[in-house]
């Protein structure tokens, strides 16, 4: 337990989005050309973005978020290093698009490769 709770301390100090002093606010960030993401995206199982509604299907037992740390650009062709994993790690790193399992009460930390 002392491990992994020191690998949640080493991830929150490698990474500002987890240092916020401000709330997440769903809307946009500027990233310098016309797309933008929002700085924080609810996601359904199916990885698609929650709606109203989502939130009150009982189907709906699993969660997953998208935290915008920098605007960063499309993440379509990125790949996804696995820094934290509660159950049965199926692999170290996902590229853009594949399936992560995560098996029942477990938490997966994904960021992006080329991010540090």
């Amino acid at each position: 337990m002392e491990g992994f709770v020191s690998r949640l301390g080493r991830l929150r100090a490698a990474h500002p989005v987890y240092r916020r002093r401000r709330f997440f606010s769903g809307r946009p960030v500027d990233r310098g050309d016309d797309a933008e993401l929002p700085d924080i995206v609810w996601l359904r199982p199916d990885s698609a973005a929650r709606t109203g509604t989502d939130w009150d299907n009982a189907f709906g037992r699993c969660i997953g978020v998208y935290l915008n740390g920098d605007g960063s650009p499309d993440c379509d062709d990125r790949r996804w290093e696995v820094e934290i994993h509660t159950g049965v790690p199926m692999a170290s790193h996902f590229g853009a698009g594949e399936v992560v399992s995560v098996a029942a009460r477990s938490t997966v930390v994904l960021r992006a490769a080329d991010r540090i």
